[in-house]
């Protein structure tokens, strides 16, 4: 299957590899769609899609991220990103 090309650290990320995958067999993936996500949350969920590649993302590389975009990552937007890969990680592994 052909996929996205791999950033630096030699992943894919989700969003990458669905979208790809959805323009190789013409199938959708319900997590493309995600609706209902408030409007103060979508910078955070942005930032997350950006960065997640199916493993957790720790504080280092928040931190990493943030400096070399010159984003603003307060407290809670860090917590919150680095919480929604752990649960996206268990997800991915439960099934």
């Amino acid at each position: 299957m052909l996929l996205p090309p791999r950033n630096s650290k030699g992943n894919t990320s989700l969003g990458e590899y669905l979208d790809a995958l959805e323009e190789r067999t013409g199938k959708r993936d319900p997590r493309l769609d995600a609706a209902g996500v408030p409007d103060a949350g979508e910078g955070v969920w942005s930032i997350f899609w950006k960065m997640y590649s199916g493993k957790p993302i720790p504080f280092s590389e928040l931190r990493a991220w943030a400096e070399l975009t010159g984003e603003d990552l307060g407290p809670w937007e860090s917590e919150t990103i680095r919480q929604m890969s752990l649960v996206a990680v268990k997800e991915a592994n439960s099934g």
